[in-house]
């Protein structure tokens, strides 16, 4: 039997859609090289922004035609569309024929032979992937998962809901990964969790573990991707500076200049210390590039708070800046 994923979103679901693989690969299943050729269709799903959903279900409307000269096909959803509507997608959208949230992918060899509609969604705090190395197709880069999950609950974001709490990868796990990733020629690692400043495992923290990464030989640059600027110490800042191998880069969501909309965000932070950690990055780091994420217009917001944004904006001099 043979499998296709496409998948939508963020570098998580990228790197979930490699675990997929691997999982299914280890119990018989082949990938194929295109979706026409798939006896299982797997949709690997956003619910960031409804947009992102409307694009999956107009996918499913379409492939489910092929059932009509493939009697056998089945189509999936797994992701956190999964996560999110649960059953509901099977009254949402007809054709789909099993639906498998974020912490369910161990099983989903067993859910696919499944011959009813199945929906296994259930969150597992303790399920963290340990010891299943993903398969990659690309040649430089590697995504390595270091943590899951989310505690932040900002206003607006889905997250949370979605991925479960915050739970960290044993550290000796994450360095198996990357030495297996270096020795097959992946020169390149990107460390991704929603809040990769977050992670503790067992008291060692963030720094803790990109300063046991750069001292591995086959590794020759280290990227991180989401941090959180409530969560970005002095010693993760210490440690990017006299890493060898860390990047002097960092995606580091403002989302709000304006303090008040900051609270309603439930960001954690001000503007004030914000910016602290834009100067203390740059002085350690002066050839840093520093990307960010703006909400223009959140609900309520004046023009007074936006001109807050807008004028922090300007002080700061992003690189780049994805603007929502």
């Amino acid at each position: 039997m043979k499998f296709f994923i496409e998948t939508y979103g963020c570098q998580m679901n990228l790197s979930d859609s490699e675990l997929v693989t691997t999982i299914l690969e280890k119990n018989g299943y082949s990938e194929a090289s295109t979706i026409e050729e798939a006896d299982i269709i797997l949709f690997n799903t956003c619910s960031v922004r409804q947009h992102a959903e409307d694009r999956v279900l107009g996918r499913i409307a379409n492939e489910k035609s092929r059932k009509k000269t493939k009697p056998h096909l089945k189509i999936g959803v797994i992701g956190c569309m999964a996560q999110r509507l649960q059953k509901e997608l099977f009254d949402i959208q007809s054709g789909i024929d099993f639906v498998v949230g974020v912490d369910q992918y161990s099983e989903i060899h067993h859910i696919i032979d499944s011959q009813d509609e199945h929906v296994a969604v259930d969150f597992n705090q303790e399920e963290i992937y340990n010891e299943l190395y993903p398969s990659r197709k690309g040649k430089f880069n590697a995504f390595v998962t270091i943590m899951r999950g989310c505690n932040n609950f900002c206003s607006y974001c889905i997250v949370p809901y979605t991925r479960g709490r915050e739970r960290s990868r044993p550290i000796a796990d994450i360095i198996e990964e990357v030495k297996i990733a270096g020795n097959d020629g992946f020169k390149d690692i990107t460390l991704l969790g929603q809040n990769v400043n977050s992670y503790n495992y067992e008291g060692i923290k963030f720094p803790d573990l990109i300063s046991e990464i750069d001292k591995i030989d086959s590794i020759h640059r280290i990227r991180f991707i989401t941090s959180h600027p409530k969560d970005l110490s002095d010693e993760l800042i210490m440690a990017m500076a006299k890493g060898d191998k860390v990047c002097h880069n960092i995606h580091f969501a403002m989302q709000s200049g304006n303090n008040d909309i900051l609270t309603r965000m439930n960001r954690g932070y001000t503007s004030e210390h914000f910016y602290d950690r834009i100067v203390k990055l740059r002085e350690y780091m002066p050839d840093i590039a520093i990307t960010t994420d703006v909400i223009a217009g959140f609900a309520g917001e004046s023009e007074e708070q936006f001109m807050d944004t807008f004028n922090l904006m300007k002080k700061i001099e992003f690189d780049y800046a994805f603007m929502y």
